[in-house]
């Protein structure tokens, strides 16, 4: 009796979506992370380039709500291993690129990597939607919470390890080389979780989540009275603000103050490690401090992370050959970044279900979501083409950076009185569930059928109880 109950309350079942995760995690930290930005600039792009590189996964959002349409048809696990597969077909490109080992800046190879990447992430979209709900319809309740936050630890592991690797590659081998190692490891990496996928349960598939209510009921939601429309709009200018700082800074250190790609990508390591520092800190606390002094304590993190920024790039500007002087700022940045970052995500995941807990729920996590994703990816591309700097070389204008950081310093002071004003939720609401939370915040959305089906089978049980 004691051994069933054990296996009962065992993961060892569900291993394979640890492996999947793991491995999965090694991919998309060099094909969307700190690595590909430096393969751009490498090979040649300017800033608008960059902006277009890192706005793919916020414009396709919408594609990830839209490809919930499919999973009735062809279930969770065949649309998933579709899209990996082809996905990882798309490593393929810039891994080749690589190879050609380009000795001069090349605008066709910072074209066709462009095209790879969007492609990666528009596959990447039409899978992403089912991942999370396959998880929820495959594991028992009871064993959720302990999968997730395990999950969660996996793939946190498996970013950290992928970056300490690239930037040992940087020290080891020549530019090309090191990235030529990291995209196989990358490519190796998709391989292994597809692999994972493969061995990975089946489950029924979906009912239909019904996404024409989208274009029919949606701009209605959005433009009605209330606290969703006006958290909607607090998250456009918050995140849509700040949507520049995480490519722009990797393209600037670079670039600009001539850093090695290794000290970058251990930069980029610390901001994971500060984000799994600020969600384990804000888990046990957020009820206790509640929403409106958690979202402050962003702010407050933010605007010490943004003076940091505006000290820098003053100070380069105006004593270039002693900017190095204040690079001890950095590592503290990015602890903090990583860390305001994960904070931010608690605590917006937790409002957002405050705000959509009554009726339409699914329908208006799925606008939000979509709304503020597109609107980001946009405001990447703007962003890129503001900092671009005249010239037939690839440059910044560091004026305009500048004043980007003065700018949403600004922003981050005149939300303080908007956000005091927020509504504070009850203690017992419970966030929306993003097992990926600090470095896939925007995972989230996958949850959108789980809460559709979820509210299915509450009407269908209360029926059923109403029979009897």
């Amino acid at each position: 009796m004691e051994t069933h109950s054990s296996a009962n309350q065992s993961l060892s079942p569900y291993r394979f979506g640890f492996v999947f995760s793991f491995f999965n995690s090694t991919s998309w930290m060099v094909a969307l992370g700190t690595p590909a930005v430096l393969l751009a600039e490498s090979l040649g792009a300017n800033t608008f380039e960059v902006g277009l590189l890192y706005s793919f996964v916020f414009l396709l959002l919408p594609v990830q709500v839209l490809a919930t349409a499919t999973l009735p048809r062809f279930g969770y696990k065949n649309q998933v291993l579709f899209a990996w597969s082809m996905r990882t077909l798309f490593l393929l490109i810039p891994l080749a690129i690589i190879l050609s080992a380009p000795k001069s800046e090349d605008p066709a190879m910072v074209n066709w990597l462009l095209l790879a990447m969007f492609c990666f992430c528009f596959f990447r979209s039409i899978g992403t939607c089912a991942v999370q709900p396959w998880l929820f319809d495959l594991l028992p309740e009871k064993l959720q919470a302990r999968y997730f936050s395990t999950d969660m630890a996996v793939i946190n592991i498996g970013g950290v390890i992928t970056l300490v690797f690239c930037s040992i590659t940087f020290i080891w081998l020549p530019t090309f080389q090191a990235f030529s190692a990291q995209y196989t490891f990358a490519f190796i990496g998709a391989i292994l979780s597809i692999l994972g996928l493969t061995k990975m349960p089946a489950v029924a598939h979906p009912k239909s989540f019904g996404l024409l209510r989208i274009l029919k009921e949606g701009p209605a939601l959005l433009l009605a009275r209330g606290s969703f429309r006006q958290y909607l709009v607090l998250s456009l200018v918050w995140v849509v603000s700040g949507s520049a700082v995480v490519p722009f800074s990797i393209y600037y250190l670079k670039a600009e103050a001539s850093l090695t790609q290794t000290s970058i990508v251990l930069f980029t390591a610390i901001q994971a490690v500060g984000g799994i520092a600020g969600a384990l800190f804000m888990k046990s606390r957020i009820d206790r401090f509640g929403i409106r002094r958690s979202f402050l304590v962003v702010i407050v993190l933010n605007l010490f992370i943004y003076i940091s920024w505006v000290v820098l790039i003053s100070y380069g500007m105006t004593y270039p050959d002693g900017s190095t002087s204040l690079l001890f700022l950095l590592p503290v940045t990015y602890f903090l970044l990583g860390a305001a970052g994960a904070t931010y995500f608690s605590s917006h995941l937790k409002y957002l279900a405050f705000v959509t807990q009554k009726n339409e729920r699914a329908l208006k996590v799925s606008l939000q979501t979509a709304v503020v994703g597109l609107a980001t990816g946009i405001a990447s591309i703007g962003w890129g083409i503001l900092f671009k700097k005249a010239g037939a070389t690839p440059t910044m204008n560091l004026p305009t950076f500048l004043g980007y950081f003065l700018f949403i310093i600004l922003i981050q002071l005149v939300l303080i009185p908007t956000i005091r004003k927020l509504k504070e939720p009850d203690p017992s609401v419970k966030p929306l569930t993003n097992s990926y939370g600090i470095m896939r915040p925007f995972r989230f959305i996958a949850t959108l059928p789980v809460l559709h089906s979820r509210k299915q089978k509450l009407q269908e049980e209360s029926s059923d109880k109403q029979k009897i």
